[in-house]
């Protein structure tokens, strides 16, 4: 009953003020728990339990809609985020347009950038732009592949254009990079971070 206040939510607190719903009867039942506490009567930890269960369900009667709501928003944006990242993943190493891209999470091009940049801090061809690197600099590291097929590899047109995108994030050529990692085994390399 009470998960929608605490699970998927924005929400640090909930502030109940005079224009609150149910205000009246959580005054009055927080007031009594106050009292009770203070006088300790026998019996005292009943009375309060029976108040906490009040204010309780005043939350749940005046203000649960907001929270599912809140809980349904959040969930509806993780499936994109997920989904929206797994388009990426399955279709770096061909020519996608973005319309594809936004089409793939039933949104709008316009929408989906908006979206995009809200939550990853990036716009979707900086961000797969970045991926696509990263992928490149594993490749790099981890096989003799030539420079071409791994720029083929990783979904850039010529091996030209990216060199220039792989130095422009990275500070080095892709030969220079794979020569450094060779030369420094035991030092990880430094990656442009994608969701930085």
């Amino acid at each position: 009953i009470l998960e929608p206040f605490f699970i998927s939510t924005n929400r640090k607190y909930y502030r109940i003020n005079k224009d609150s719903a149910g205000y009246d009867e959580i005054l009055n039942s927080t007031t009594d728990i106050i009292d009770l506490y203070n006088k300790k009567r026998f019996g005292y930890e009943i009375f309060i339990k029976s108040h906490i269960f009040r204010i309780l369900s005043i939350l749940v009667k005046y203000h649960t809609s907001q929270a599912i709501e809140e809980k349904t928003n959040n969930s509806l944006a993780a499936d994109r985020m997920k989904k929206t990242l797994g388009f990426m993943e399955q279709n770096y190493r061909q020519k996608f347009s973005l319309t594809c891209w936004a089409a793939s999470v039933n949104l709008s091009r316009e929408q989906f950038c908006r979206f995009f940049k809200k939550h990853f801090n990036k716009t979707p061809i900086e961000y797969l732009t970045y991926y696509k690197i990263r992928k490149a600099a594993d490749l790099l590291i981890n096989t003799g592949l030539p420079i071409i097929d791994i720029a083929l590899e990783t979904g850039f047109e010529s091996a030209n254009y990216f060199t220039i995108v792989f130095k422009r994030l990275t500070g080095k050529t892709p030969s220079d990079f794979r020569k450094s990692y060779m030369q420094n085994l035991h030092t990880k390399p430094k990656l442009p971070q994608a969701n930085s």
